[in-house]
């Protein structure tokens, strides 16, 4: 089965922004997610 042309030329993923760059590369930015990722983890593993 083969696909459309059109189809295949036409479909591009999206391209990050330079925000979403710089936030994805920031060690600072990092640190703080896994903070609050973290705490979460801890939320849940006390209520059980």
């Amino acid at each position: 089965m083969e696909y459309d042309q059109s189809i295949k030329q036409g479909y591009r993923p999206p391209l990050p922004t330079g925000f979403t760059k710089a936030i994805r590369t920031n060690p600072i930015w990092q640190f703080f997610r896994f903070l609050v990722i973290n705490f979460k983890i801890l939320r849940m593993v006390r209520k059980h």
